[in-house]
């Protein structure tokens, strides 16, 4: 074998081990009408376009979905290569699967899902409260691989406003610079909220809040009290340099 045909194989060979070693395309998803929050009972409808479908699998797999909404209804719609509809499904409940096959020259699958935000379980102030409005996966075989999933945070009007409240103070504490007793009544309005006790929690917030910004008032007026103080220095600074300046003028004129 001589040499230029050794360095032939040689890229063959590794242009093949590239191949293999490239990481594999996922899915292209893309999604409209997710919301960032949702009220508790609220209908909630969301829509996830799939691409791509072929390019890092077999041309045949099953798309799963599942969600944590109630009152469920999904519509699985499938296109082909001209963009022409090919088959719609709806399923209920809170999973479904649909097979997907280049062989019915599938090219794009669209999933809309609607349902309620269910009630929230738990309430946690941070890590603010979510459900899981959608996770799609593909299934091949024995294999399952999560093409994406979207949480949502939810909240009733109280649990919203008792957020709004505690978010406010901090701000306010913030802007203070740092207040140590508002501090620890944040602690408590946020204690007070994970227990479910809303309204107790707001007004401990407002309190906070007002302390807070007392406290930026107070540091505002004294900064004022200081540099007014500065000032009155400076201009009799000021005004001392000029009577002591007449004063020498006088001398020397007397001394003429």
């Amino acid at each position: 074998m001589n040499l230029s045909h050794s360095f032939k194989l040689l890229l063959v060979v590794s242009f093949a081990v590239s191949l293999v070693a490239a990481p594999a395309a996922a899915v292209s998803v893309a999604e409209s009408g997710v919301p960032q929050e949702a009220e508790a009972g609220s209908e909630v409808t969301a829509t996830f376009t799939l691409t791509e479908l072929y390019k890092d699998s077999s041309n045949e797999w099953t798309l799963a979905g599942e969600t944590e909404l109630e009152n469920v209804s999904w519509t699985v719609t499938k296109f082909g290569l001209d963009d022409s509809q090919l088959e719609k499904e709806s399923f209920g409940g809170s999973a479904f699967t649909a097979d997907v096959a280049a062989d019915d020259d599938v090219t794009r699958v669209e999933v809309t899902v609607t349902g309620t935000a269910p009630t929230v379980e738990n309430f946690t102030y941070s890590p603010e409260e979510t459900f899981q409005l959608a996770s799609l996966s593909r299934q091949q075989g024995d294999n399952t691989e999560e093409l994406e999933s979207w949480e949502v945070h939810h909240y009733t009007e109280d649990s919203k406003e008792a957020r709004q409240a505690i978010a406010s103070a901090e701000s306010a504490i913030e802007q203070a610079g740092g207040d140590e007793d508002a501090e620890k009544q944040v602690t408590r309005a946020i204690s007070s909220y994970n227990n479910g006790n809303f309204e107790n929690a707001a007004d401990i917030a407002a309190d906070a809040e007002e302390s807070a910004s007392s406290t930026k008032q107070s540091q505002e007026r004294n900064e004022l009290l200081l540099y007014g103080g500065i000032g009155a220095v400076a201009l009799l600074a000021v005004v001392g340099g000029v009577f002591y300046w007449r004063s020498q003028q006088d001398t020397y004129d007397k001394l003429r």
